[in-house]
């Protein structure tokens, strides 16, 4: 079942979602079989990570009422006067161990959600892409040598240009020292 992991690191989605959102030109049709899937997948674990979110947020927040509560009632617990502000239990309250354990969660799941979210996107883009790629097919870009001689000449061209460039200035760099 998929599903979104918070034990996962960010680096682990990452490395998952860039492998899959590679694609082979060659065999498009495929590819645009497995699109579908691959959107669905990602959309399902980032919606998985906003509703971990969600949770996040609300076990926050009520953990930070039943702090507050508790000080309420008993603020020399927390080694507060009796007649504590509320600023003064509010700042307690977010000193609370528990509580900072809570924030650093909660940050925790919305950082994979943020990145989660860049996931569905590539996949949108990947989607993009393969469209586009179909369309030169259809126009016969591929089957056009003389293009991609055209294009590997260019890219020779500009390898040549920056060798020269690097060597004139390395010869320059010698004759200055």
């Amino acid at each position: 079942m998929i599903r979104f992991d918070p034990d996962k690191s960010i680096d682990e989605y990452y490395k998952e979602y860039s492998e899959e959102s590679k694609f082979n030109k060659y065999e498009l049709d495929e590819e645009f079989i497995n699109q579908p899937e691959l959107y669905l997948k990602w959309c399902k674990i980032y919606v998985g990570a906003m509703i971990e979110r969600e949770k996040a947020k609300d076990n926050l927040d009520t953990l930070k009422s039943k702090i507050y509560l508790d000080i309420k009632k008993d603020p020399t617990i927390y080694d507060l006067p009796e007649n504590a502000t509320d600023t003064a239990i509010k700042n307690v309250v977010l000193v609370d161990p528990q509580v900072k354990n809570q924030t650093k969660y909660y940050f925790k799941i919305l950082e994979h959600e943020k990145n989660l979210e860049r996931a569905v996107k590539a996949f949108e883009h990947r989607k993009e892409l393969l469209k586009g790629e179909a369309q030169l097919w259809i126009n016969k870009y591929y089957s056009d040598i003389t293009l991609l001689e055209e294009k590997e000449t260019r890219k020779q061209e500009s390898r040549n240009e920056a060798t020269a460039s690097f060597r004139s200035s390395m010869k320059h760099k010698k004759l200055n020292t």
